[in-house]
């Protein structure tokens, strides 16, 4: 390789300030709003806060100073949809665009859902405790409309993953999915399938549509029968852009019906590679140790009365 010339060397700061210089010429103070959805937030020693703000396809850092995060009149936490006005700056040592936040409002969807995220938080339901999927499935409760598109998604889907192994056969509970009586039908669905005892995961599951049209799904009815629920319980509402307070508080939320369906054929598939039908269950073992138990005893009274008996012939001897 040849020699480069002297003047054409950069150290990685000259280049990450050069940058700098390119990119804040064009956006330094040229304020916007955009909008998306908070993930990876987290506040800094100093107090300041900083998050990913992501949509169907981007995904931009962010940056709120503290002394303006005390302006914030809600609190900040992952999976909230806001819009942030400001600008773009360069941050040199890690070479990373962000976005320099000078404002941060709810948009029209948080709106709607606030009232009942104060609603769980009063009753200590948030923010949600996620729970590990269970080590083994032997049924899936599904919930969707009776002529919901989603049905024929997700079993699509997860019964083309059976080809690689055994799933767990889906029992399917029907329910109005908008509408004034849709919240309640839903969680009259979820708290039958949660009280099924053979059922370990809860599947939750509709196609796309309007922003109202999953208002039941935002609602504080359904949001509670998921947080309360005892069975682990999956989402897949609408599509990627779709973000319902019920996808907050399950336990998994995947993007559509059709992610839904392969994340639980993989538990099922997972759990039952890790399954050893070899292994005796734990009556069988039990039953097992009594009949030990049992032998031992018997071994010890005849032990014991052939040593009496011959000590017995052993004094009439004398």
């Amino acid at each position: 390789m040849s020699k480069q010339p002297t003047e054409n060397r950069r150290s990685l700061a000259q280049v990450s300030r050069t940058l700098r210089s390119v990119i804040e010429a064009e956006t330094l103070e040229r304020y916007f709003w955009t909008s998306g959805i908070i993930q990876r937030y987290y506040l800094s020693d100093l107090g300041h806060g900083y998050f990913d703000l992501v949509d169907d396809n981007m995904r931009i850092r962010c940056m709120l100073h503290e002394e303006r995060r005390g302006n914030i009149q809600f609190e900040l936490e992952n999976n909230l949809e806001v819009e942030v006005y400001g600008d773009v700056r360069f941050y040199e040592r890690r070479s990373e665009m962000q976005i320099f936040v000078r404002d941060i409002r709810l948009n029209a969807a948080a709106i709607a859902k606030q009232p009942a995220i104060d609603r769980l938080r009063a009753a200590g339901l948030y923010p949600p405790r996620k729970r590990p999927p269970p080590q083994r499935i032997r049924r899936i409760g599904c919930i969707s409309g009776r002529s919901s598109r989603a049905i024929g998604d997700f079993e699509t889907a997860y019964q083309s993953a059976g080809e690689r192994g055994v799933l767990a056969p889906l029992s399917w509970e029907y329910a109005l999915l908008k509408g004034e009586r849709a919240a309640q039908l839903i969680t009259d669905a979820i708290y039958a399938l949660d009280a099924t005892a053979d059922i370990d995961a809860i599947a939750i599951v509709r196609g796309g549509g309007r922003f109202d049209d999953f208002a039941a799904f935002d609602s504080f009815l359904v949001a509670q029968a998921i947080s309360q629920c005892q069975t682990f319980v999956v989402t897949g509402i609408g599509h990627h852009r779709d973000q319902t307070l019920s996808d907050q508080v399950a336990d998994h939320a995947a993007a559509t019906p059709t992610a839904a369906a392969h994340f639980l054929a993989s538990r099922c598939l997972s759990a039952e590679s890790n399954f050893s039908p070899e292994a005796p269950d734990n009556a069988q073992s039990t039953k097992s140790n009594k009949v030990l138990r049992v032998i031992v005893a018997v071994v010890v009274v005849i032990v014991v009365t052939i040593a009496a008996l011959g000590i017995i012939l052993l004094r009439a001897s004398m």
